[in-house]
This record gives structure tokens, C-alpha cells and sequence, in this order.
């Protein structure tokens, strides 16, 4: 059975440990370069008077997010050379932080705008040399996120999954705002091309974070061969978990649809049919919003260290859904005019705000938080499904299922709104959490399994 946490003091000891000051620079070195290859370089292509339409082709630079699985199986099977004193997983994590850094550089001095390269063969468009440049600080990027997850399901205990998902969210959220609103902010006022210098030196808190972080306790034996490293992991999932483990795949593709069918519709609701300003939204969401995810993802841990990861997933899965309520009371009130409060803020001067900016800010901050709840349950649950021998690999492709749940049910949410309604929808995104939450007493063997890191 699963280990608990039952008294504060363990929980203190499951959050206050070196293993988890590392996995939180590691997710702050995850999160970092994420932003730098999506709306912040967006921002940098808007100001450079870079077109729509070419804009729109950048969105080619995230493709190794979706594709890391194919190469996960060498970072499985081999050791970086020249780093093997730190280990197989942070000796990769280390070659692609250095990379990384080296990409954020060349990308700011590039710069988006510049003379075309006359090579002897063909000319470059100085665009496409960075987009180039772009895409391959993705691809470092993804890479080091399959080693960070490989060596967070490594070096923790079961007893502490919860608490390393939710510190890994903690350091990724962080970053974001880092290298979302700061960059710009920075992009603003200094020039990206410093930006990004200054996003490329916080790189180095990750390498140090990686050079600190302790090496896992008896890791296991690297693949003899590639052949080993690509079939096995199959092979040890399916061995391991029998016709259960068709039934997790199809629950990871399941348990998080009503936070991904309301995600991509949250926006266009608050801003059009609700009526809020842009900027309402954008401090509901982008700070109250980041800030509650962060608080719930650690009391996500702390529910999977109490109470074990079934009984979690449980309690987290019905609150993740739940909150997804209060989207139809902002439908039904709406935005409400009536004046609240008119508050004196240092730094601020006069902020005041209306009845209906403070009930979307609740709701918005709600549902942030039991996201924060449910992604810290649910990533312990993925890494509780992988073997130490193959994580790098078998992660790689629980979260790439895991994926396929925005590919699969966000695209017809528009079609949906048009035909239920906004409350017929919002009470469909809480309904359609039903089917994964019903399959898990089938799923309780292949969770309460013997881990052998214990």
C-alpha cells in the first residue's frame, strides 16, 4: 500500500529536504526557456514589425515539445560524454542547460530583424536563421524536460511524489512569470536583446540547481542497447501493469478534459460574453491566477503525502471539476457594474473595483488553485506509473498521452459554446470529468502497486 504522511511533522520533512530544493530549480530552469520560445518571442517579433502571417509560422518552433518522445530513449540508454562523474540523468540535464544558454545568447544577438545570409548554395532570410535558432532552443528545451522528469521520478520516494510535483510547479510558474511579464517588461524598457541576455544568466540558477541536486539512491542500470532502451519500456508498462494498462493510458487521456475543454475557452468567455476588460482578465489570470496555482499544487502534495495517491486523486479530481461551477454563476450574474470598493494602494495610487471584477477574480483564482491541486495528484500519478530503468522514456510518453488530451478535446469546445450555450458548457466541462474519476477503483492495483524505490 501507499505510504502516508500523519502528522505535520513528516509533512515538514517531505517538503523541507535537499531532494526538493533541487527539483524546485530544476522546474525553474523547465519553465524558463518555455516562455522564451512562445509569447515572449512573439512580443519580440511584434515589436520588430515582424508580419502576422510570419508570426504565425513560429508556432513551428514548439514541435519538440510535442515529439521529445522519439529521442527520449537515447537519454535512456546513454551517458553524456565528458560529464558522467554527475550521473547519466544530470550529466544530460547539465549538456542541455549549457546548450540552452548558448541558444538564448545567439538568439539575442540575432535578433529577429536583419540582412539576409548569402551562403554558397542558397540565401538564408535572417527570419529563418531565427526561427532556426528558436527551434533549437526548443529542442534543448524538451530535452532537458525529459531528463528533469526522468530524474524527479529517480530520486523521490513514493511518499514524496506529491510534494516533488507540486515543487516542480512552484519553480515552472515562477520562471514563467520570470520570463513572461519580466522579459517583456524588461524587452520594454532595456531591449529583448538584453532581455534575453539577462533570461540566458538565469539559466545558471538551473545549472547550479542541477551541480547541487543529489544523485538518486541506487540508480538503476542504464539499457544495454538501444533496442533495449526503445522496446522494453513498452514492453516492462504493459508486462508490469497487464490489460490495466491500457485502462491508465486512457485515464490520463481522460482526467484532466474539464481543466483543458475550459481553459481554452475561459478567455474568450470573460472577454466577450462577460464583458470583462482585457486587463481584468490579465491580472485575474496572470497573477492571482499563477500565484493560486502555485498555493494549490503545494496543498496537492500535501494530499497526496496525507492521504495516498488513490485517495487523492479522488479528492483532487472532484475539486478540479467542482470549481468549474463557478464559471456558471459568473454566466448567470455577469458583470455586474455595482462599485465595491476604491482602495489606496502604495505604489499603486487608486485601484477600485466592481462587484463583477471581484466575482470573476474569485472564480478565476478558484479555478487556478484547484488546477494547482490537480496537476500536482496527477504528475505523482504519472511518475508513479513509471520504472526507474526506463523513466526518462516511459515519462516521455505518459505525457505525451497526456497531451493528446488538449489536441483531441479543445478544438471543437467553439463548436460546443455555439450549440449548448456558455452554462450548457461550462455544466458539460464539470460532467465530462465523471468518466475518468469512475475509472479509478479499476485503476487502484496499478496504482497501489510495490514500488521498488521504497
Amino acid at each position: 500500500m501507499i505510504s502516508r504522511m500523519s502528522s505535520r511533522a513528516s509533512i515538514r520533512e517531505v517538503y523541507f529536504n535537499r531532494r526538493m530544493a533541487a527539483i524546485l530549480g530544476l522546474g525553474f530552469a523547465s519553465g524558463l526557456p518555455l516562455m522564451l520560445t512562445q509569447d515572449t518571442m512573439q512580443a519580440w517579433l511584434v515589436k520588430s514589425g515582424v508580419s502576422v502571417k510570419e508570426i504565425g509560422l513560429f508556432g513551428l518552433v514548439g514541435i519538440p515539445y510535442s515529439l521529445k518522445f522519439l529521442w527520449a530513449p537515447l537519454l535512456d540508454r546513454y551517458a553524456p560524454p565528458w560529464l558522467g562523474p554527475l550521473g547519466r540523468r544530470r550529466g544530460w540535464i547539465v549538456a542541455a542547460q549549457l546548450g540552452l544558454i548558448l541558444a538564448l545568447v545567439a538568439m539575442a544577438t540575432a535578433t529577429p530583424v536583419g540582412k539576409d545570409l548569402d551562403l554558397v548554395w542558397f540565401t538564408l532570410p535572417w527570419i529563418m536563421l531565427f526561427g532556426l535558432l528558436a527551434m533549437l532552443a526548443a529542442f534543448l528545451s524538451a530535452t532537458q524536460d525529459i531528463v528533469i522528469d526522468a530524474y524527479r521520478t529517480d530520486v523521490l520516494p513514493r511518499a514524496e511524489l506529491g510534494a516533488g510535483a507540486a515543487m516542480n510547479v512552484n519553480g515552472y510558474r515562477l520562471a514563467m512569470i520570470l520570463a513572461g511579464g519580466g522579459a517583456m517588461v524588461l524587452g520594454a524598457r532595456m531591449g529583448y536583446t538584453s532581455a534575453y541576455g539577462v533570461m540566458a544568466g538565469a539559466m545558471l540558477l538551473g545549472l547550479l540547481a542541477t551541480l547541487l541536486a543529489p544523485e538518486p539512491a541506487g540508480s538503476a542500470r542504464a539499457p544495454a542497447t538501444l533496442e533495449e532502451a526503445i522496446v522494453d519500456p513498452f514492453r516492462e508498462f504493459f508486462q508490469r501493469l497487464g490489460w490495466r494498462g491500457w485502462l491508465v493510458l486512457l485515464f490520463i487521456l481522460l482526467f484532466k478534459i474539464h481543466e483543458v475543454t475550459i481553459g481554452w475557452q475561459t478567455v474568450p468567455f470573460l472577454t466577450t460574453s462577460a464583458g470583462f476588460s482585457g486587463e481584468s482578465v490579465g491580472f485575474a489570470r496572470g497573477v492571482l491566477g499563477v500565484l493560486l496555482t502555485i498555493v494549490g499544487a503545494n496543498a496537492g502534495g500535501a494530499v497526496v503525502a496525507r492521504l495516498g495517491l488513490v485517495r487523492a486523486l479522488w479528492v483532487v479530481g472532484a475539486l478540479g471539476a467542482l470549481s468549474n461551477a463557478g464559471f456558471l454563476l459568473l454566466a448567470a450574474v455577469g458583470n455586474s457594474p455595482v462599485e465595491l470598493a476604491n482602495l489606496d494602494l502604495p505604489w499603486f495610487g487608486a485601484v477600485s473595483f466592481t462587484r463583477g471584477q471581484a466575482l470573476m477574480a474569485g472564480v478565476v483564482g478558484l479555478e487556478a488553485f484547484c488546477n494547482g491541486l490537480v496537476t500536482a495528484g496527477f504528475v505523482a500519478f504519472l511518475m508513479s506509473q513509471c520504472d526507474r530503468r526506463y523513466s526518462a522514456t516511459q515519462y516521455a510518453l505518459l505525457s505525451s498521452v497526456m497531451g493528446l488530451t488538449g489536441v483531441l478535446f479543445r478544438t471543437p469546445t467553439g463548436y460546443v459554446v455555439e450549440w449548448l450555450g456558455w452554462p450548457g458548457f461550462f455544466l458539460a466541462t464539470i460532467l465530462v470529468g465523471i468518466p475518468g474519476m469512475a475509472m479509478l477503483p479499476w485503476l487502484s492495483g496499478a496504482i497501489e502497486r510495490p514500488e521498488e524505490r521504497e
